[in-house]
């Protein structure tokens, strides 16, 4: 709620101020939003640096064949091929050499 105010200047400088404070605390949202970003970010460049070097853990090994699997069934879909199909065309044509 607004304070009364005597004259025109004083209320168009109220509502100035509350402009501007409603501007800062939107600056202020986007500038927390890019620091948790930032901070995620380093986390995971720190999570993915702890890794290099390091052995596999069955786990990792075990997730990552469900995934090549998962986006194998996709790019068959896509293609209207059978996922074996598109196995064959991947390594018949080194397509992997892609991703190097």
């Amino acid at each position: 709620m607004r304070t009364p105010v005597t004259s025109v200047t004083n209320l168009v400088i109220q509502i100035a101020r509350e402009e501007v404070e409603r501007y800062m605390d939107s600056r202020r949202r986007d500038l927390d939003s890019l620091t948790d970003l930032g901070n995620k970010f380093c986390e995971n460049v720190k999570s993915d640096l702890e890794k290099v070097g390091r052995r596999w853990e069955e786990e990792e090994d075990s997730l990552l064949k469900q995934e090549v699997r998962a986006a194998i069934a996709v790019i068959a879909k896509n293609h209207h091929r059978s996922p074996n199909a598109i196995v064959c065309r991947i390594n018949d044509n080194e397509l992997l050499e892609i991703a190097r």
